[in-house]
């Protein structure tokens, strides 16, 4: 998905809107690992961070990650066998409802392999669409303040 800023296995720490800090795993692919941890003060060592469960890997704007970001980063961590291998993700066309699921490939002379898919096969993965920085630190906030997200809602699998 583009040039990247951050290179796999860099951890950023992200600032949120209610003064406590998120963390965020860079992957192959362009894709984003978003972790299941909030720490209400800054951190300087990611070794806490090595184990912690992923809430969810989508893409994002690559000035997230750059020079004037608020999203600073920590440190590196290695990744795991499961980090290494790209998400599939479902697309909806929004006249017909058509679902495909698109996955990253290198092996693939394009890139990416997409294939028809069914609702079922659909049913929780994240909306292809890269995500910007705000709208991530909505969701981080949302997600440990125990609330849905809006932004979660809109990109939702519509039956």
């Amino acid at each position: 998905m583009g040039k990247l800023r951050a290179k796999p296995g860099e951890v950023y720490e992200i600032p949120l809107s209610d003064g406590s800090f998120g963390y965020v795993k860079c992957l192959p692919f362009g894709e984003y690992s978003f972790l299941d941890c909030q720490s209400d003060k800054s951190v300087e060592d990611v070794e806490f961070l090595q184990g912690v469960d992923s809430l969810f890997r989508v893409w994002v704007m690559n000035y997230a990650f750059d020079n004037k970001s608020a999203w600073r980063k920590i440190g590196v961590l290695d990744l795991t066998d499961k980090e290494m291998q790209a998400s599939p993700f479902f697309k909806q066309d929004q006249l017909s409802g058509r679902l495909t699921i698109y996955q990253e490939a290198t092996e693939s002379p394009k890139g990416y392999e997409e294939r028809p898919a069914t609702f079922g096969e659909c049913l929780g993965l994240e909306r292809a669409a890269v995500w910007k920085p705000e709208h991530i630190v909505d969701r981080l906030v949302d997600h440990f303040e125990g609330r849905e997200n809006k932004w979660v809602r809109s990109l939702a699998l519509k039956p």
